[in-house]
């Protein structure tokens, strides 16, 4: 089964301090990728969580000042959650600071719910218009995600791969969660996420991370025609 988005994927939100998505209900062996922002600086800690039954949320990647240095305001981290049935639910983002927060929550079917998630990447820059190599792929037919955040200005950035845009955050934030249209079809590839800031200095803070698909098991050999042969031979 290849990666899929699924149609039940809810939309980009943004708050003050807690921010939590609008219900969605995935359908059942999903993956649920949650795309995380939150600008309440050094030494905050994050934590994403679901309403109904608790899933098992694991971080990923993070990237965030003070921990990463030359890293800017807005910290970034991704994380999963693998969703064995479905059911209605919300996600819900929670910073220890105060601070805003952003989260884009995907759902993904044909992922492997046991180990979703094979490279990931972090980094920061100072330019407006970045296109980054995130990191390189460990499968074939693997999907890549990210989010990145700028924590200098209210516009809105764009990017040439599929993105989730929020802007307009106090004091001066935006940023946009982003994954690629089309799986990386050989491990080994390179792989690159892009965030537009139109020509205006930038702090872009970013993160990615690599979903991996459900390989099925291999079919067990069969019965070899010389075996059948040989056995019909004692009997």
């Amino acid at each position: 089964m290849a990666l899929a988005i699924d149609s039940s994927t809810p939309a980009i939100a943004q708050a003050d301090n807690t921010c939590t998505t609008a219900s969605f209900t995935a359908p059942d062996s999903s993956l649920l990728v949650a795309l995380c922002m939150c600008n309440s600086g050094s030494g905050s800690t994050n934590s994403v969580s679901n309403s109904g039954t608790a899933l098992t949320w694991t971080q990923w990647v993070n990237h965030q000042a003070g921990e990463d240095s030359g890293a800017f305001n807005a910290t970034v981290k991704i994380f999963t959650a693998p969703a064995a049935t479905s059911a209605a639910r919300t996600v819900t983002l929670t910073t220890s600071g105060s601070g805003y927060t952003a989260l884009k929550v995907l759902v993904f079917t044909g992922a492997d719910l046991n180990a979703p998630v094979g490279a990931t990447g972090e980094g920061h820059s100072s330019t407006a218009a970045i296109t980054p190599n995130v990191y390189t792929s460990t499968v074939a037919n693997s999907r890549c995600v990210g989010i990145g955040s700028d924590s200098t200005s209210f516009n809105s950035p764009t990017t040439t791969d599929v993105g989730f845009t929020y802007s307009n955050i106090f004091p001066q934030m935006s940023g946009l969660a982003a994954y690629k249209s089309s799986d990386t079809a050989t491990a080994g590839s390179t792989v690159t996420l892009n965030f537009d800031g139109t020509g205006n200095s930038r702090t872009w803070n970013w993160v990615a991370a690599e979903i991996l698909p459900l390989v099925p098991p291999l079919p067990r050999p069969g019965l070899m025609l010389g075996q059948a042969i040989n056995r019909a031979a004692y009997y």
